[in-house]
């Protein structure tokens, strides 16, 4: 049984908890910035962006079916899926990090000097750590168990800046030391999100059993659907390189700092539509099991008209104060982009109203139709990138984002009434048959 928590409760939590973990990368690269040197600061934004990388196999593996199926199963299936998808996520992340110290054994033979070896080696114990808080953190979320989700990443992220600020304290007391390098970074990382998993561990201990025997089963269905999660994330990661790639080639790289400057404003509404996500992922995932076809339609309007409200609203602030934002956060280097500001938020606002959408669309185990929409996105996107950029350079970009998005929504909302339609006759069975054991 999902948690009783008052709907206004619960979105406040995990408004919070994504919060916390925004604020805790973004402060991190700031802190890191400040006291590293430039090899080592960017040795450390390398490989960090190299993690979030590879989470994308997570989310599309482990997350994405967890949303689904953890969310609409209860009693004896729950446990049973758990279990196993926790064995599937130690075996992923083990490979994950064994990866990371192929790479810094490798680094180590050819190019011992180079600064990316000892990032290498912490980060492979980071991101087994920070892979195995996100399982937990996400088995919180779908069981809609948001105090226990802010717990842990709460504590992961205070104890991460507390760990990096007594680094760098040190290092200030002793200048002629060891500087801070990327190595410790990552092992600071490492170590917060160990405690914070060992919290989330303890948590769910009672929810999960046998986790290897019921290993295989899991490991199947989330491969089932998660496999088309892995090629739609693919299809989104070419898609965003495009038209930075096409910008730069036309028109130099100067111009793709003024797209990154304006896009770094827009950039504040992404942590609502993630904290939205959060919240109505495992509600629509409930809702397509227990109601069906109508409560999925009931679940999917309430959060496209949340995310209207609230992104469209905050979007819409943006705009209007567009030229001084740009003025006071960039001292006046990128004045005179206020249209191009608008054009990415209109982009964004279309972007997310089909967010909806795309968890209806899994949550009837449909992930299928949604790598369809995705990719019919970037063939329009290619299409259209070199004529608008050679014509309106930035401008361009955000208008191409303008035409994909808005075709990608009415096609998406398409394919789900239809496919929704269909699933009226045939149920969507988000859980076995036996799910009417007892409940969590």
């Amino acid at each position: 049984m999902t948690a009783p928590f008052p709907a206004a409760r619960t979105g406040i939590l995990i408004l919070i908890d994504q919060a916390a973990l925004s604020a805790g990368n973004f402060l991190t690269g700031l802190l890191l910035g400040r006291v590293c040197t430039p090899a080592e600061f960017g040795a450390y934004t390398l490989v960090f962006a190299a993690i979030n990388g590879v989470s994308g196999i997570q989310n599309a593996l482990i997350v994405t079916p967890l949303t689904v199926f953890g969310s609409a199963r209860e009693g004896a299936p729950l446990r049973a899926y758990l279990g196993g998808s926790l064995a599937n996520q130690a075996v992923l992340s083990f490979l994950i990090a064994a990866a990371g110290l192929v790479t810094a054994a490798s680094l180590a033979v050819f190019s011992p000097e180079s600064p990316w070896l000892g990032a290498f080696l912490g980060a492979s114990a980071a991101v087994f750590f920070e892979q195995m808080q996100e399982f937990y953190r996400r088995v919180l979320l779908a069981r809609i168990r948001p105090g226990g989700a802010c717990l842990v990443d709460l504590a992961g992220t205070v104890l991460r800046l507390s760990l990096l600020g007594a680094l760098a304290f040190a290092a200030k007391l002793n200048p002629a030391g060891a500087p801070v390098t990327a190595r410790n970074a990552f092992l600071c990382i490492a170590a917060a999100s160990a405690v914070s998993t060992a919290i989330g561990a303890f948590r769910i201990r009672t929810w999960i059993v046998r986790p290897v025997e019921h290993a295989v089963a899991s490991a199947r269905e989330n491969w089932t659907f998660g496999r088309w999660s892995l090629a739609s994330a693919g299809t989104v990661a070419v898609s965003m390189q495009v038209y930075p790639w096409v910008l730069a080639t036309l028109h130099g790289a100067k111009t793709v700092a003024i797209l990154g400057a304006c896009q770094a404003l827009v950039f504040v509404s992404n942590p609502v539509m993630n904290a939205l996500g959060n919240f109505y992922g495992p509600f629509l995932a409930k809702s397509a099991s227990v109601g069906g076809p109508g409560g999925l339609a009931d679940a999917t309007r309430r959060y496209l008209y949340t995310t209207a409200v609230l992104v469209g609203g905050l979007l819409l602030l943006l705009v209007l104060a567009r030229d001084p934002l740009l003025f006071y956060a960039y001292s006046g280097k990128y004045d005179g982009h206020g249209l191009l500001v608008a054009l990415l938020a209109t982009s964004t606002v279309l972007y997310a109203l089909g967010r909806p959408l795309a968890v209806a669309l899994n949550a009837i185990h449909r992930p299928d139709l949604l790598f369809r929409t995705q990719f019919m996105a970037l063939v329009v996107g290619t299409a259209i990138a070199w004529p608008l950029v050679r014509a309106y350079g930035p401008a361009g970009v955000a208008i191409g984002h303008i035409v994909t998005n808005a075709c990608m929504l009415a096609v998406r909302g398409t394919v789900l009434s239809r496919a929704a339609a269909s699933s009226r006759s045939v149920g969507v069975r988000a859980q076995p048959e036996n799910s009417g054991s007892r409940t969590l």
